[in-house]
């Protein structure tokens, strides 16, 4: 690895309350600081380091305990990636339902839609984990750039009906690939 790719590593830890946490400290912990607002930002630092802009956000479109105006929030999540002009968005909650073969995907299949309307035309697989019976993980990652490698995990200890864990993807960005992990943890 060269240093600029280094330098372009980004480390995506989402979960409920940890994600926004370290969300929250990303700017103390960045090496680099940031000298203008997002709207106003080329695309690279004072030292031509390229930048990849991700945003992580739960959608709380859990089907049972999820919030309502479910297709809204999908929405709004689209307008705000197109306003910061992000290059990934990774969600949580993004769930999909199954009961035998009756899959109920509508928020997934708005969520992907609206996003290509937004430029993130690549986006990882809703349904990878998607039970018998039950909600899938809830994590997808949009981008505007190629993904690859895709990987889904689910943990061991968890509710019956949520199969919440891990997944993991390559952004092949113009200045090098990236890994992602996004992950939303099971409440105690």
């Amino acid at each position: 690895r060269t240093p600029a790719m280094l330098r372009t590593v980004v480390r995506v830890t989402t979960a409920s309350i940890v994600g926004l946490a370290v969300l929250r400290m990303a700017p103390r912990l960045s090496i680099q600081r940031r000298r203008a607002p997002l709207a106003a930002d080329n695309g690279a630092s004072s030292r031509g380091t390229p930048k990849l802009r991700v945003l992580s956000q739960n959608i709380w479109n859990s089907f049972f305990a999820g919030g309502p105006a479910r297709l809204e929030r999908v929405k709004a999540l689209a307008h705000v990636a197109k306003s910061l002009d992000v290059d990934v968005v990774v969600v949580q909650e993004m769930f999909a339902l199954a009961l035998g073969p009756v899959v109920d995907r509508v928020e997934c299949d708005a969520g992907e839609r609206v996003m290509r309307e937004v430029g993130l035309v690549h986006c990882t697989r809703f349904d990878a984990t998607l039970p018998w019976l039950g909600q899938s993980s809830g994590l997808v990652v949009y981008s505007r750039h190629p993904l690859s490698r895709e990987q889904h995990g689910i943990f061991a200890q968890r509710r019956a009906v949520s199969c919440k864990g891990w997944q993991t993807v390559e952004v092949q960005a113009p200045h090098g690939s990236l890994t992602l992990v996004n992950t939303h943890l099971e409440h105690a």
